[in-house]
């Protein structure tokens, strides 16, 4: 599998399945960015913020933990960070997950990140983790301007 064009394609554009994140974010407002559809349900900000999140195990190396609160911030602290920002992260960890996987050997991608799971089974499934999130984000988009 072509993960640096399939990733390229997921952030930026001509992704198979529609909208690229660059192409839903586009026209996000930061007030837009930060409203809740629904009590319970969140945020674009929180969705862009999870998925860097999860990006950064290809990015350290390290495997992140489920109960950091840097998986979900709060809302208050993305907004303190502000929206500029968070997506100026989300363009550096585009940035540096193209160059991990530009630079990878072969090998890599064997690799067990834990007992039994490969480098590859994990990058598929950042992958697979940011296409969720992009759909999660448009319904979101939807729901916040209907």
């Amino acid at each position: 599998m072509d993960y640096i064009a399939n990733f390229t394609q997921l952030y930026q554009q001509d992704a198979w399945f529609g909208d690229a994140y660059m192409e839903k974010l586009a026209d996000v407002t930061e007030k837009e960015a930060f409203t809740p559809p629904v009590q319970g349900i969140h945020t674009i900000a929180e969705l862009v913020s999870h998925v860097i999140y999860w990006r950064s195990v290809i990015i350290t190396g390290i495997y992140p933990s489920m109960d950091s609160p840097e998986n979900w911030p709060s809302l208050d602290t993305l907004k303190a960070k502000g929206w500029t920002n968070l997506l100026k992260d989300f363009a550096e960890s585009q940035n540096k997950l193209i160059a991990v996987l530009k630079n990878a050997k072969p090998e890599y991608f064997k690799e067990e990140y834990k007992p039994g799971r490969t480098m590859d089974y994990l990058v598929e499934g950042i992958m697979q983790h940011d296409i969720y999130h992009l759909g999660q984000l448009a319904l979101v988009k939807k729901m916040i301007r209907n």
